[in-house]
């Protein structure tokens, strides 16, 4: 939050970030145990969601997987340049060479690693998985099992956690 003044008159500025993790909720009583209820914007009036409206609502982080999610405990800064570049490089990406001369913000945008508004641009977990050097920090209690079994590999991943300490 700020505080400006416009106009000779102050005013407060919240800045309130969407998420992945719908639906909000905001109290309705104040005080322990205050009680919170999910609101919709109906025209210029914001309404307690209910019924349909309260479904719409728990539908929309139902459609967004689970890697393609913001994570709001981690920012751009947490991916290691060098993780991204060998990939570009493995892959033999035409991106591995702009790479060398774009910000790191440009290139997560291009690749699709963040979200966001440039003041509060987000990696999403995706991102965070393949090119984090310490993606337990953002995911704990995770991993791959790999078993091999009669040239066929069975994989059971546990939110995807690739653990490049063994491979």
């Amino acid at each position: 939050m700020q505080p400006y003044v416009l106009e000779n008159q102050h005013i407060l500025v919240l800045w309130c970030p969407a998420g992945d993790n719908r639906p909000y909720t905001a109290s309705t009583t104040l005080g322990n145990g205050a009680q919170r209820q999910a609101y919709v914007r109906v025209g210029s009036r914001s309404i307690i969601a209910q019924g349909d409206n309260l479904r719409r609502l728990q539908e929309l982080t139902a459609r967004i997987p689970f890697d393609d999610r913001v994570n709001n405990q981690a920012t751009i800064l947490d991916f290691d340049l060098g993780l991204i570049q060998a990939h570009l490089q493995e892959i033999k990406s035409d991106l591995y060479d702009e790479s060398r001369h774009i910000s790191l913000k440009d290139l997560c945008r291009t690749m699709y690693l963040a979200k966001g508004p440039n003041e509060d641009l987000r990696p999403v977990n995706a991102g965070l998985l393949f090119f984090s050097k310490t993606p337990e920090k953002f995911f704990p209690r995770t991993w791959i099992e790999l078993v091999w079994h009669k040239a066929r590999v069975y994989i059971n991943l546990q939110h995807a956690y690739r653990n490049r300490n063994s491979a």
